[in-house]
């Protein structure tokens, strides 16, 4: 985003617009790529308003973690908070606390930033339901659940947390419009039933998650629900969640819903005739109405259920019409008729038989688990009979047998029993088929989970490792704009090639097979390039070496970037991390790479290599195709970033490069499906970036400077699906095939398994 892509979108003329920009820059002001500072300073002018500030630097709609009633407000948090945060202006507050929009500076992404409001930070026991929210929801590591990136404390000492800026709408507006949608007679395939269900799913996945970690959430209601752009969908607000296995102290507090003008709706601290209560009464199970100490995870299976009641028939379940009626429906275990809010719209009765199931008044009589209750879901929606159905065939033929004992004559009984058994019989090997396909169904279920779990942390380490680039982009965009230390020395390529000039540690390394050297980085100046013309600027390069060291460690863990210096060299040049190679190149040709090493040919220069011309002039991490290392390290996957200096003018390419041994032996392998045969990662158009397995061998498909020429993955149906940005999954003859997308690259991790060891667990 530049000036001119602004101007449209503010509500002042052009020329007034580019008076305050140079303004902007005459005070000090940024004039790079980042207009964020320069729109929040116009919005703390009052020349434009919150409307317009939050859609030009966030864009969309956004969820705060517990913060019910948020409103515009002035105030902001001290600058001194940290250094890791530039601070761009208050979301809004709530009763309790407040969200503040911050960039991340290292990292240059924005981040929502909140804290218990001044007069609640003085409370032990708000401070302590602060730090369990912010504990808890960052202990779920989980696609569906927000992640928390950090908490720091302010001048006062009070906690302050970072998260991820959810940007979409809450599930109950989804449901409005879904309701907009059938009255109108206009429903699209995006609020259908079947998308309203695998919705669904996604929550049930969360929460069998959390539950599995003795996580309860107690809280789970439409608006603690965000659809994402992208059809992600997050399980918010974990405040009010505790662990099983610990005493619920919030069932002490005794604040009466009453007296804060209470909401069936909203979540709060109340009193029942049993007890104190804490929660959202429309969406509460009857144990969690009564106030029960002994609350477990069949309470967040009811509050489910009412969620999935909702989703079919787009009306709430609870019949209360205030915080009173709807916590004594609760008590009672009352439903509102199952019946959908469109006159003459039926619903199934499988899913009317999933929803009684879910929603017992008695826990013990509802399904084992969330994760059982996602199953049968999951069997409706695969054409296959659910486990809640009442009174299968042969029930219901044994009950008439037992009513109708008369006697009769002997002949007549003969026959009558003869054709029951026959019947009997058949109805028993029915139920038999039938329970097989439901265990087949469960097993696929939990094959396509691990899929799935699979491709959630190869994202999540993708984006941690742009993580690692970004902040090496930041480092080099310091190094080249401000002046390097007078004592920086440097160490040319050629100088390696001469003991008495190579780095005192430049030895054998067994992870490179070659000499490295891990304390200094190697300079090499493309031809035609004259020393003493670049000097000033080699020496602010060769400035990078412990940037880079740094970074490289920290790919393998944050924690190895602390290691005393021996065991430093050893975790690269003997052990390895993931990181192989980590480099800048400027634009005038100057390349400074780690670790140190020679070996550059004479016509060597960066500027003409693929990683270079991979993301010269654009924004953001690049990933470009694999090729064939040089300097010996086999197959390398690329990531690049364009580097701008002050005036918003490229300054040079910043990288680092994966070997493709890391991405098969630490992310790609899922050992844990049964009759795995292969994965993959692919891109969105269908090419095998890499494949478990691959081999070392690709001289038939490279390039003349080495890249791989990826080929498309031999499945025109999953490839097709890939394009219009689907994950999926189908059963191919012997073998199943699954494909799971990944949001940080938009690419695709495949799995193909043996189809039979999948159906039947592995036997």
């Amino acid at each position: 985003m530049d000036i001119e892509d602004i101007k449209p979108l503010l509500p002042l003329e052009a020329v007034e617009v580019d008076r305050l920009w140079a303004e902007w820059r005459r005070g000090g002001g940024s004039a790079g790529p980042d207009l964020d500072p320069f729109v929040t300073s116009m919005r703390d002018a009052d020349l434009i308003d919150d409307v317009t500030w939050r859609g030009l630097l966030v864009g969309g709609e956004l969820h705060l973690m517990s913060t019910s009633g948020m409103m515009a407000a002035d105030g902001a948090l001290p600058d001194s908070l940290s250094e890791r945060f530039l601070m761009l202006g208050l979301l809004g507050k709530g009763a309790m606390g407040e969200v503040h929009l911050a960039q991340q500076r290292d990292l240059k992404r924005k981040v929502a930033v909140k804290r218990l409001r001044p007069q609640h930070a003085q409370s032990d026991r708000m401070l302590d339901r602060f730090l369990r929210e912010v504990q808890i929801t960052a202990q779920l590591d989980h696609p569906n659940i927000v992640p928390i990136y950090a908490i720091e404390y302010d001048d006062e000492d009070a906690p302050v947390a970072a998260m991820k800026l959810v940007q979409g709408h809450t599930l109950r507006e989804f449901l409005k419009r879904t309701l907009d949608l059938r009255l109108a007679e206009q429903i699209d395939p995006e609020h259908s039933l079947p998308r309203r269900l695998d919705l669904f799913l996604k929550l049930c996945d969360a929460l069998a998650y959390a539950h599995e970690r003795g996580i309860v959430h107690r809280d789970l209601k439409p608006d603690n629900v965000m659809i994402g752009g992208w059809g992600e969908v997050y399980v918010m607000d974990w405040g009010i969640a505790r662990s099983v296995r610990e005493p619920d102290e919030d069932l002490h507090i005794g604040a009466a819903w009453e007296a804060e003008g209470g909401s069936d709706e909203r979540t709060g601290d109340f009193g029942s005739e049993l007890g104190a209560v804490i929660g959202t009464p429309r969406y509460m199970s009857p144990e969690q109405a009564r106030g029960d100490a002994a609350l477990d995870t069949r309470s967040d299976q009811y509050s489910l259920g009412l969620l999935l009641f909702e989703l079919v028939a787009l009306r709430p379940a609870n019949p209360g019409t205030n915080a009173k009626e709807a916590v004594e429906a609760a008590l009672e275990g009352r439903l509102a008729p199952l019946e959908h809010a469109v006159p003459g719209v039926p619903i199934p009765a499988e899913l009317r038989a999933i929803v009684q199931r879910a929603t017992q008044a008695q826990p013990e009589d509802r399904y084992s688990s969330v994760a059982e209750l996602g199953q049968d879901v999951r069997r409706y929606l695969d054409g296959e009979a659910v486990l809640a159905r009442p009174d299968n065939p042969l029930q219901a033929t044994m009950r008439w047998i037992s009513r109708n004992r008369a006697s009769a004559l002997v002949l007549i009984l003969a026959l009558v029993v003869t054709a029951l058994l026959a019947v009997t019989w058949s109805l028993v090997r029915q139920e038999s088929v039938r329970q097989e396909a439901a265990l087949r169904q469960e097993h696929l279920g939990a094959a396509l989970t691990q899929v799935a779990e699979r491709a959630g942390a190869i994202d999540e380490e993708f984006l941690r490792l742009q993580g690692l680039l970004r902040e090496l982009g930041g480092a080099a965009h310091q190094a080249m704009t401000l002046p390097p230390p007078e004592s920086v020395s440097y160490t040319l390529d050629s100088q390696f090639d001469d003991p008495a000039q190579a780095p005192a540690d430049f030895g054998p390394s067994t992870r490179y097979g070659k000499a490295i050297s891990t304390d200094a980085a190697v300079i090499r100046l493309a031809p035609a390039l004259v020393l003493e013309d670049v000097e000033d600027q080699v020496r602010r390069l060769a400035h990078l070496r412990t940037d880079f060291q740094r970074l490289m460690l920290a790919s393998h863990d944050e924690r190895d970037a602390f290691l005393p210096p021996d065991r430093r060299r050893h975790a690269i040049a003997e052990q390895g991390v993931p990181i192989v190679w980590a480099f800048f190149a400027s634009e005038q040709g100057v390349h400074a790479a780690f670790p140190g090493k020679g070996g550059y040919g004479a016509d060597y220069d960066p500027r003409q290599r693929p990683w270079y011309r991979l993301s010269a002039h654009k924004a953001g991490p690049q990933w470009g195709n694999p090729y064939v290392d040089a300097q010996g390290q086999g197959m390398l996957l690329p990531f690049t970033m364009s580097v701008y200096d002050e005036q918003g003018v490229l300054a040079g390419v910043a990288g680092m490069e994966l070997t493709f041994r890391y991405l098969i032996d630490n992310l790609l392998e899922l050992p844990s499906l049964p009759g795995v045969q292969e994965t993959f990662l692919v891109t969105d158009t269908g090419r095998v970036v890499v494949r478990s397995g691959a081999g070392s061998d690709f001289s038939e498909s490279l390039t003349a400077d080495g890249a791989l020429q990826l080929r498309t993955l031999d499945d025109p149906e999953v490839v097709a699906a890939m394009a219009q940005g689907k994950s999926g999954h189908r059963l191919d003859g012997d073998r199943l095939v699954a494909w799971q997308r990944m949001h940080a690259l938009g690419w695709f991790y495949v799995a193909r398994a043996d189809r039979h060891a999948v159906l039947h667990g592995g036997q």
